[in-house]
């Protein structure tokens, strides 16, 4: 297969994490705070509403509408609160994991113990913030949800509207939400992805294994002009002054792999990759077929045997 090969088998198992997390975690949610504000507004309604309308006046009096809406903006961050300890869960877990896998994958075709060791928590928890720190992305949107809310309760009881037309707009707007925190997942899942593979070669870099880093564009409609252009550019690991070497794009931003270049327009929603190939072993280190093969294993047996089975589990 190679080890393009076991990396891409890699991506896919993260990228499976990541999908997991939204349909599993994220998404639900968004539901159960959606349920319990739709709850809210349905006492609110069947208290104050005659003929199933609201008036102005009668919400108004004794600040009945204040505090309704400071209740909403209350859920609605710990809403925000919610998901961004999901979040930076869901993200170390595929960094953890991503870096693990591509570990077996390069001892495997390297056929050498290279002397991963479990990371660090404190190195992981450093390595999902990002150029660009994803927590801020979700308190603009848990703002914007705020005032979105907001908005379709006032105009909805100021155009005499019913509680299952407020009740709908609300749904809508959580919705848009809900939306934008999936795309946040995915694109900070996918750069996660690619910063422990990358964490994984660097570690085989220190060992004498050197390599060749290519980027490797998914090519379709979807995909970014400039990042097909980037299709097949191959770096080495480091520059000629021992820094890490980066790709460019013809816009002319720099990364050392794919969604963290810290500029949106190349980031978000990303699914490019970094392929490999070993292009020398320094003779430090001494290859395994020089005493037999390391045994084949499968990576969950691999994982076992070093404590990686659950990183980071809430």
């Amino acid at each position: 297969m190679g080890l393009s090969g076991k990396l891409r088998q890699t991506d896919i198992a993260a990228d499976r994490m990541t999908d997991r997390f939204v349909k599993k975690e994220l998404i639900p949610t968004y539901k159960e705070s959606l349920k319990e504000i739709r709850n809210k507004m349905s006492a609110f309604y069947e208290k104050y509403a005659k003929d199933g309308r609201l008036s102005r006046a009668d919400v108004t009096q004794y600040n009945r509408l204040n505090a309704l809406e400071k209740d909403i903006e209350k859920e609605l961050n710990r809403l925000g609160g919610r998901v961004k300890r999901k979040q930076r869960t869901a993200l170390m877990r595929t960094y953890a994991e991503t870096r693990n896998r591509a570990a077996f994958a390069v001892e495997a075709e390297a056929q050498v113990k290279l002397g991963y060791r479990v990371l660090p928590k404190e190195q992981v928890e450093a390595a999902v913030i990002g150029r660009v720190n994803w927590a801020d992305s979700v308190d603009d949107a848990t703002r914007a949800a705020v005032r979105q809310v907001k908005n379709s309760i006032a105009q909805g009881i100021a155009q005499g509207k019913a509680y299952t037309e407020v009740a709908s707009e609300i749904s809508e707007r959580l919705g848009v939400a809900a939306g934008r925190a999936e795309r946040i997942a995915r694109t900070e899942g996918h750069r996660c992805r690619e910063a422990g593979k990358m964490r994984a070669l660097e570690h085989a870099d220190e060992k004498g294994v050197k390599f060749e880093k290519i980027w490797t564009a998914t090519l379709d409609d979807a995909t970014r002009d400039t990042h097909g252009d980037m299709d097949g550019q191959a770096i080495p690991m480091y520059d000629e002054d021992g820094d890490p070497a980066e790709f460019e794009s013809p816009e002319g931003h720099r990364t050392q792999y794919p969604g963290d270049f810290g500029v949106p327009e190349e980031d978000i929603n990303c699914r490019c990759a970094v392929r490999a190939e070993i292009k020398d072993m320094e003779p430090k280190v001494r290859r395994a077929r020089e005493e037999g093969k390391i045994p084949y294993t499968s990576y969950e047996d691999y994982a076992k045997s070093k404590g990686w089975e659950t990183p980071y589990a809430s």
